[in-house]
C-alpha cells in the first residue's frame, strides 16, 4: 500500500551524488525519477544539479555563509520548500550522514532560493525573546465548577462519584470502579500553546490540540457515548457495539462504534473537516448524512452548511499528534493561523501583504523564530513584538 512521504533534502542529495557517480540501483533511481517528475521546479533542479557550471554557480551563492550557519538555514528552509508525494517507504535516513557536503549545498541552495535569485535577509526576527513550542497544558474545569491546572509534571488524582481522575505525565485517566450515578461534566481546555491527552472512562484516547475543549460526561450511561468538541482533537474509539460514540461540533455530529478519526474544528477556519483512519463513520449536519471509509474525509462548509466526502492525506490530517507540521500548497495565512494557535502568538497583516503558497514539513517542537526564518525564505518580512507577529510584506 502505497502512503504519502516527505523527500528530505539529505536523501535527495544522497540520490543525486550516486546518480553523478553512476552508482544508483534501481530502486533508488525510481525514488530520483519519481521526485523529478512531482513538479516542474524539481525538474529544474535535477537539470542544474547536473550542469557542472550551475552547480558551482549555487554554491558561490551561499560561499559567504560559515558551513553550520548555512546547513542550519537549508534544514529550516528547505523543509518548507521541499515537495511531498505517493511513492514507496523509502530508505531515506542513512543519507543523512552519507550525502556529499558538495551535492548537499548545492541542492541546497537551488531549493533555498527557489530558482530565483533573492537576498536573503539578514535582519533579526526576534531580539527579545524565544517563543517556545507547544507543550502539555490545560485546564481541567470539573461538574461543581471548580478549576484545575494541568501540566506534564503534576502527578495527582481525585474522585469524583465512583470514578477516580488522575493527572499523570501530561496525561489526564479516568477509571470508574462503581455503578454510575447522575451524569457528571468536565470539560477539558486547552489554552495557545498547550496540548494534552485524556484516556475516557470506556477505554477512548483523545488528544486535544492548542486552543481546545472536550467536554464529555466523567462516566458514560450506558445507552450511549456522547461528547462535545471545539478545535482540534484525534479519537481512538474504543469498541462498543451497545454504545454508539457520538461527537457534537457545532452543528454536526459525527458518530461511530469503534475507529481513528480526527476533527479539525476551529471557529477561525472555514471549513470542519472529519478524516478518517480506521473503522467507519456517519457525519451528519440538519438533515443530511455522509458515511465515510478509512481514508476519506468529509469537509463541512460553514457558509454553505454543504457536506462534501472527498479523498483524505490522513499523513498530513493527523500530523500535529505526531510531532510535525505538514503543509502541501498551504497557503500563509492557514499556515500563520496554525502558528497562532500552536505558539500562543497573535497576527497582524500590514496593507499589501500578498498571499504565498507552502510545501514541506517541520517539526513542531523548534522555536517560533527558526520557523519565520524558514517562511521568510520565501520574501516575506516579519517582526516579532512580544508576542505579536507582524507580517511586512
Amino acid at each position: 500500500m502505497e502512503e504519502k512521504q516527505s523527500y528530505h533534502l539529505f536523501y535527495i542529495a544522497g540520490l543525486l551524488e550516486k546518480y553523478l557517480n553512476e552508482e544508483l540501483t534501481l530502486a533508488e533511481l525510481d525514488d530520483l525519477e519519481n521526485w523529478i517528475n512531482v513538479n516542474e521546479h524539481n525538474r529544474k533542479v535535477f537539470e542544474k544539479i547536473t550542469n557542472k557550471d550551475q552547480r558551482e554557480a549555487a554554491l558561490s551563492s551561499m560561499a559567504n555563509l560559515p558551513t553550520e550557519t548555512m546547513l542550519e538555514k537549508l534544514k529550516m528552509q528547505i523543509n518548507m520548500a521541499e515537495t511531498q508525494t505517493h511513492t514507496r517507504t523509502i530508505r531515506r535516513y542513512r543519507y543523512w550522514a552519507a550525502a556529499g557536503i558538495t551535492i548537499l549545498l548545492a541542492v541546497g541552495a537551488f531549493l533555498f532560493f527557489n530558482n530565483k535569485p533573492k537576498q536573503v535577509s539578514d535582519k533579526p526576527i526576534a531580539q527579545s525573546m524565544q517563543i517556545a513550542p507547544a507543550i502539555p497544558q490545560a485546564r481541567l474545569v470539573t461538574s461543581n465548577g471548580q478549576t484545575l491546572l494541568l501540566n506534564d509534571t503534576g502527578d495527582s488524582s481525585f474522585m469524583q462519584g465512583t470514578t477516580n481522575v488522575r493527572q499523570q505525565k501530561g496525561q489526564l485517566s479516568y477509571l470508574n470502579s462503581g455503578e454510575a450515578g447522575k451524569l457528571q461534566y468536565n470539560t477539558l481546555i486547552t489554552p495557545r500553546g498547550g496540548i494534552y491527552m485524556v484516556t475516557l472512562d470506556d477505554g477512548t484516547k483523545v488528544w486535544l490540540n492548542a486552543a481546545s475543549s472536550l467536554h464529555y460526561p466523567v462516566h458514560f450511561a450506558s445507552g450511549e457515548r456522547k461528547v462535545e468538541l471545539d478545535g482540534e482533537a484525534y479519537f481512538e474509539v474504543s469498541e462498543d457495539n451497545r454504545r454508539p460514540f457520538k461527537v457534537a461540533v457545532g452543528d454536526m455530529n459525527i458518530e461511530v462504534l469503534g475507529t481513528h478519526f480526527n476533527v479539525m474544528a476551529y471557529d477561525d477556519e472555514q471549513q470542519t473537516t472529519t478524516t478518517l483512519l480506521e473503522g467507519k463513520v456517519k457525519v451528519s449536519a440538519g438533515t443530511i448524512g455522509k458515511i465515510i471509509k478509512p481514508g476519506q474525509e468529509v469537509q463541512l462548509n460553514k457558509s454553505t452548511d454543504m457536506l462534501t466526502v472527498k479523498k483524505a492525506d490522513t499523513v498530513a490530517s493527523i500530523s500535529w499528534k505526531n510531532g510535525l507540521f505538514e503543509f502541501d500548497n498551504t497557503d500563509m495565512k492557514s499556515i500563520l493561523r496554525e502558528l497562532s494557535r500552536w505558539y500562543n502568538v497573535d497576527i497582524v497583516y500590514s496593507v499589501g501583504v500578498k498571499d504565498r503558497y507552502f510545501t514541506g514539513t517541520a517539526p513542531r517542537s523548534m522555536s517560533l523564530n527558526d520557523m519565520l526564518k524558514g517562511l521568510s525564505s520565501s520574501g516575506i518580512d516579519f517582526r516579532v513584538e512580544g508576542r505579536k507577529i507582524i507580517v511586512l510584506k
